[in-house]
């Protein structure tokens, strides 16, 4: 990945950020509609409460506030996250690197942190996947898994890194008016001598 050049991405990446700009935004929509089942009193943020509980005792809190049903559509949200992770964490791999080409030209020491950070998108993938395990053994347990504190933690450092690589993403919006604008010269008349 070097930074002498006015592309980072390749053609073929560029498809891939443009299909997975789309595919990322239908699974996201649908894993918002799946989880609003699981919006109750004691979990008003759906499955993120559960993630983000806390504690053994706060999670079974919140797993007891949900009906048989729900808890089969935790599971089922959490199945359909596996393939979620895996566009999420691409996209945002492809739109760090898209960040970085648009601060080239302006900035390559922004180009090259912004290189690295999209490695971070890779990682929150990571930490949402042991998420993952440990949430489906904690519902199949019915709450009795010591394990979560586990997923609480994966959780707090998958939204943490989720949060700068978004920032980074964002900063190539900012910073793609200054890049691309080279300055325009304005012709100034010669006086012609006769």
């Amino acid at each position: 990945m070097s930074t002498g050049s006015a592309n980072i991405l390749t053609p073929n990446q560029r498809r891939w950020l443009n299909y997975l700009t789309v595919s990322t935004l239908l699974i996201g929509g649908f894993m918002l509609w799946l989880d609003d089942e699981l919006r109750t009193k004691g979990a008003r943020l759906g499955s993120v409460s559960l993630e983000l509980a806390g504690s053994n005792q706060a999670a079974k809190h919140v797993l007891n506030g949900w009906s048989s049903q729900q808890r089969i559509i935790a599971a089922i949200g959490l199945g359909f996250d596996f393939v979620f992770i895996a566009n999420y964490s691409v996209w945002l791999y492809l739109g760090c690197l898209w960040s970085a080409e648009r601060w080239l030209s302006g900035n390559a020491n922004r180009a090259r942190q912004l290189q690295l950070a999209a490695w971070l998108a890779i990682g929150a993938g990571g930490f949402d996947v042991v998420e993952n395990f440990v949430l489906f053994d904690f519902i199949h347990s019915g709450g009795k898994s010591p394990a979560y504190p586990i997923a609480f933690w994966c959780a707090t450092i998958k939204f943490v890194l989720l949060g700068i690589v978004l920032i980074g993403v964002g900063s190539g919006l900012l910073a793609g008016g200054a890049a691309e604008k080279k300055p325009t010269t304005v012709p100034v008349p010669v006086p012609v001598k006769k």
